[in-house]
């Protein structure tokens, strides 16, 4: 810490003296949020604002009750059993309990296809109009909310930042699943489809999805770097596609081209950020190669058969490129309790010349 005082107070209701400790932080010994700027916001979790955010569902697009547009009504809103299950399996933790380390666990963990081998087994191709809209609803169904008698604000599939799910789906369907060809706003709440613009095409079938994010969902909390943790969240997003999608014998890539004029296509709030483009494919198709770089830190005396340092993660194999590591005054405050209770740290780099496209890879990854 930099600086640290403490003051006596007398308590507003039972009048008795209590002791209120000040605490600066220093930024040569923890990295500090928000690059150290202080705003209303840091008190979100006092004064219930980031709650009330949450439970209001601030990311949905208004729709007026009283709109002409069409609307389809999804097959499968009741989530299956495996639907609820694949959801609730994600989980946050800041604390692992469990026997020692070893370096195949890492491994293991770091191996895509090793933990989603259930899926990527299945093999063939199809072609995009056989999809048909009882599979486009069961695929759409992951990133509605699911509900339980234990938990006050609804789980999703994918992470989100301070769990606003500020980021819209938007899906350019032609000749698809007998739908109008158009624009269509998936709402997960209702778990419906919502026309918003027609397109004039012939095309044998084509799935593009737009993310857009709605920044008087997220603004509440969020102040600075809003454009960057969305595009995080979109990874997220594209991360469980990838998980959902081989089992329909799709996948979902990078689209031909980054298109944010489609904001007026859209119809989309000027203030709301254009997060990317991408397409649903048959899984045949040759898919781009991941844009990231993963790196391993084993702490010292943690992994006995991984000695302490940096290791470059590639192949199924961890090769190591340095003895230095990362300091626990590197890390940002409220997580250096974490880093004095692991084991190893996870390190990933992005590699594009983009910048949105390195945040989107790095959510990405972490969602699989």
């Amino acid at each position: 810490m930099k600086n640290a005082a403490v003051i006596v107070k007398k308590h507003s209701r039972t009048g008795h003296p209590y002791l209120v400790a000040c605490i600066e932080l220093s930024p040569k010994q923890a990295a500090l949020m928000d690059q150290g700027i202080y705003a209303e916001h840091h008190l979100s979790k006092k004064n219930k604002l980031q709650v009330k955010a949450q439970l209001s569902s601030l990311g949905y697009r208004e729709i007026d009750d009283n709109s002409s547009r069409m609307v389809v009504n999804l097959p499968g809103k009741t989530p299956t059993l495996e639907q609820r299950r694949l959801v609730f399996a994600r989980k946050s933790y800041r604390l692992f309990e469990g026997g020692a380390v070893r370096k195949a666990d890492i491994v293991q963990l770091l191996d895509r296809s090793a933990t989603s081998a259930e899926t990527s087994s299945l093999s063939g191709s199809r072609h995009l109009d056989t999809l048909n809209l009882t599979e486009l609803g069961q695929i759409l169904r992951y990133f509605g909310p699911f509900h339980s008698d234990e938990r006050l604000l609804p789980k999703y599939g994918y992470a989100s930042p301070g769990a606003l799910y500020a980021t819209q789906m938007y899906l350019e369907l032609v000749n698809i699943a007998d739908l109008k060809p158009g624009y269509y706003y998936y709402h997960p709440g209702h778990h419906q489809l919502i026309l918003i613009n027609e397109v004039d095409s012939t095309e044998q079938g084509r799935i593009r999805i737009h993310f857009i994010g709605k920044k008087k969902a997220i603004e509440l909390v969020y102040k600075n770097n809003i454009q960057e943790v969305l595009e995080i969240e979109t990874g997220h997003m594209l991360g469980l596609f990838d998980w959902i999608l081989p089992a329909y014998r799709l996948s979902i890539a990078d689209a031909d081209d980054n298109m944010p004029a489609v904001k007026d296509r859209l119809v989309c709030s000027d203030e709301d950020y254009y997060l990317g483009t991408f397409e649903i494919v048959s899984q045949v198709r040759s898919l781009s190669p991941e844009l990231v770089d993963i790196y391993v830190q084993s702490h010292p005396g943690k992994i006995a058969d991984l000695p302490a340092g940096q290791y470059k993660y590639k192949d199924d194999r961890l090769e190591k490129i340095s003895d230095d590591l990362i300091l626990k005054s590197h890390v940002i405050a409220i997580n250096q309790r974490t880093y004095e209770q692991a084991s190893f740290g996870i390190t990933i780099i992005g590699r594009s010349s983009h910048k949105w496209a390195n945040y989107v890879a790095l959510g990405r990854k972490l969602q699989v």
